[in-house]
């Protein structure tokens, strides 16, 4: 569209997201989209239910007179010349509170894990989904369990050596911070490591409680596996942080956990480029305590430490909850 190409030429940042629901959207162009400079693109890959039908453009404008047209428009040519299409436009002098709950309904979906950066580079993702959704085709399922490993490993051994030297800024636990916060707690002595717990039961309770409760169904390994991991991370986060790192409240903790057994439940038979996607979208803010856990899940050093698969998907959840709640609790 020469909108959009007189946009990218201006150097005008632009955001979308869409969805592969009902496969109504065009790869084609969505696949043009993406492949602008100034364009960034977030895609659901969701088909089984209902999301995001609406139609919104959202138009900022540093003067403070930003505009919104919401109604029943796709960006289509047609939608946009000559349908007939029902569209209420918002500006923010007359109407600020509706642009502002449109802005915070924007992030909320733009922020959420459900919407994956879409690369125009790696376009198979998409094509395949839209596909299966107007077929109503099957793909090739993955279970739960197999999602576990597969988004997991798949962040270590394909990621791992694309990381950018400006990812360990001060808001991700450093590799070197984590290894040597590692090696920290494992040669802690009985004494110690008694004193330790006490100081994190003071200093996180309802994150240590978290741990606690929801390990009792593990095996006797995967619940000692549990509260070592979780000091170990914590001490990650207090030795890079400091005093930044505040206490984390119990709905907080619940939220999340919540979230990532939903995360968890979209990936149920989805196909293996999903996963590889949702990989980098569930480990791309902590990438390196992230490892840490894969391995210590995955590649124990501990050849005795006997855990089913079951149990390796429950820690996994358990520790994608603390290593979230942890990071959002950063000032």
């Amino acid at each position: 569209m020469p909108g959009l190409e007189e946009l990218s030429g201006r150097g005008v940042p632009v955001r979308v997201i869409t969805t592969s629901y009902m496969g109504a959207s065009d790869a084609e162009a969505i696949e043009w989209l993406a492949s602008l400079p100034n364009v960034a693109v977030r895609i659901s890959y969701d088909t089984e239910r209902t999301r995001l039908h609406a139609k919104a453009y959202h138009f900022h404008r540093r003067t403070g007179f930003s505009t919104e047209y919401i109604g029943s428009a796709n960006m289509s040519h047609a939608a946009m010349t000559s349908g007939l299409e029902w569209n209420l436009k918002v500006t923010a002098q007359d109407l600020p509170h509706i642009v502002e709950k449109f802005v915070a309904e924007f992030e909320t979906y733009w922020n959420s894990r459900e919407f994956m950066p879409f690369s125009a580079a790696e376009p198979e993702i998409l094509r395949e989904a839209i596909r299966h959704a107007r077929t109503g085709s099957t793909i090739a399922p993955v279970d739960r369990k197999i999602a576990i490993r597969r988004t997991a490993k798949d962040f270590i051994y394909n990621r791992n050596t694309k990381m950018k030297p400006q990812d360990s800024v001060s808001k991700i636990v450093p590799e070197q911070v984590v290894e040597a916060a590692w090696f920290e707690i494992s040669e802690l002595s009985e004494d110690q490591a008694r004193l330790h717990m006490q100081r994190l039961s003071r200093r996180q309770p309802a994150l240590l409680a978290f741990v606690t409760a929801f390990s009792e169904d593990l095996n006797k390994d995967g619940a000692e596996l549990a509260i070592y991991m979780f000091v170990a991370i914590v001490h990650m986060f207090e030795m890079h942080f400091g005093k930044r790192l505040q206490n984390v409240g119990p709905k907080r903790i619940d939220s999340m956990h919540e979230e990532n057994v939903k995360t968890l439940d979209r990936l149920t038979g989805a196909h293996e480029h999903w996963l590889e996607r949702a990989a980098v979208a569930q480990s791309e803010k902590q990438p390196w305590v992230w490892k840490y856990v894969v391995e210590c899940l995955f590649e124990p050093d501990d050849q005795e430490i006997n855990l089913s698969e079951e149990d390796q998907g429950s820690l996994a959840i358990i520790m994608r909850t603390v290593v979230d709640a942890l990071d959002s609790s950063v000032r």
